[in-house]
């Protein structure tokens, strides 16, 4: 494994408190303007019921001050209170209306801005995190077959406990734009299953499966590692497998199933001496390769979590962005010399307003750069 230099370091940590302070901070804002128009949303609300009481207390109060006219012959008064009653239910009906109308404009309005700035949160932690800025502890390239093409995510776990997820574009490989067998890899690989004897030999015959033609049902892949399964709708049968490599020499295992049971190919010698193992073990490292390729194309952030919190259903974006600089404090006091351009980072401090202290504070920045930057309170408080 190679060293990186100190140079390279500090090009990375850079790069990486760019990411910070442009996609990271873009989320904290697009997820304030979400927590804006739900805030607005209810508020609406609110007001609604509150026009709709007073409207109800306004038509009490003229049905009570025609009693409070004494004077008027009772059958005048009844026959006006008729009318008043009529022509007031008409009119407060009217208003409701409106006032309804109003109401579902504006929390139709408020939706629409509290999706598309829920989106944007969304696509701003989607582009931090495709370029892979944190420590990984592990990650698994996951493909499952559905409907004559594969469903592809990459599963990441980084340190500081965070989770996260993409949907990965496979149709961007010709391999798994449809069905995939091995065969697609140019050779023939027969999988010996069970032996039989014959009438005409003393010694036992292995019986085949053209295992080149059949399908990827799915497979994990992580590393150097791989775990499989293949599928056969013609037999009902399915062959799983586990690959691994080293710098040196690789390994595979295989099991065969059907409907008589489990059979394990590759730890039965009676079996594994018919397998052409140096060609399984070069079409897995293939697919192994291909799988890997997947990664390059990232179609959407679909899962991050940080412990047992749902970021995406929680939006707490700005709890996240504290938590990746704590992971990522150790690269950042590498640096020799100033991190990044001044004004660039006074610039997007700025928009934090209050919610900047912290995050100065966890970068171990002087707190003077806030007075520099001329942050304003309002927008991001209390968030």
């Amino acid at each position: 494994m190679s060293t990186k230099t100190s140079g390279t370091q500090e090009r990375d940590a850079s790069g990486h408190l760019k990411s910070v302070l442009m996609d990271l901070i873009d989320s904290v804002r697009f997820a304030q303007n979400v927590k804006d128009a739900e805030a607005k949303t209810r508020s609406s609300q609110e007001r609604l019921e509150r026009q709709m009481e007073e409207l109800e207390v306004l038509k009490t109060s003229i049905f009570d001050s025609l009693s409070d006219v004494k004077w008027l012959d009772e059958t005048y008064k009844t026959e006006l209170g008729k009318n008043i009653t009529s022509f007031v239910n008409a009119a407060v009906d009217q208003v409701r209306v409106r006032l309804k109308a109003r109401l579902k404009q504006d929390q139709d309005d408020y939706k629409n801005a509290t999706e598309s700035e829920r989106v944007k949160a969304v696509k701003s932690l989607e582009a931090f995190l495709a370029s892979s800025p944190l420590p990984i502890v592990d990650s698994v390239i996951a493909l499952k077959h559905d409907e004559g093409s594969y469903a592809a995510r990459a599963r990441y776990k980084a340190e500081g406990g965070i989770q996260y997820e993409f949907s990965l574009n496979s149709a961007q490989s010709k391999l798994f734009q449809n069905d995939f067998s091995l065969g697609m890899l140019g050779k023939e690989i027969k999988l010996p299953v069970r032996l039989s004897k014959t009438w005409l030999k003393k010694e036992p015959t292995a019986g085949f499966e053209r295992f080149d033609q059949y399908v990827l049902d799915k497979a994990e892949a992580s590393g150097n590692h791989i775990v499989a399964s293949f599928m056969s709708s013609e037999s009902e049968s399915t062959v799983d497998v586990v690959f691994s490599k080293s710098d040196q020499d690789s390994f595979v295992t295989v099991e065969y199933h059907d409907a008589k049971g489990r059979v394990d190919v590759t730890g039965e010698p009676s079996l594994s001496k018919y397998l052409d193992m140096q060609t399984l073990k070069s079409s897995m490292a293939q697919l192994l390769a291909a799988i890997g390729e997947l990664e390059r194309s990232k179609l959407a952030l679909t899962r991050l979590k940080v412990g047992e919190e749902d970021i995406l259903e929680s939006l707490d974006c700005y709890g996240f962005m504290l938590k990746v600089i704590e992971v990522l404090k150790p690269e950042f006091e590498s640096w020799k010399g100033a991190p990044v351009d001044n004004a660039l980072l006074k610039e997007r401090l700025r928009l934090l307003g209050e919610k900047a202290r912290p995050v100065v504070r966890a970068l171990g920045l002087s707190e003077a750069i806030l007075a520099e930057a001329k942050w304003q309170k309002e927008g991001l408080e209390g968030a």
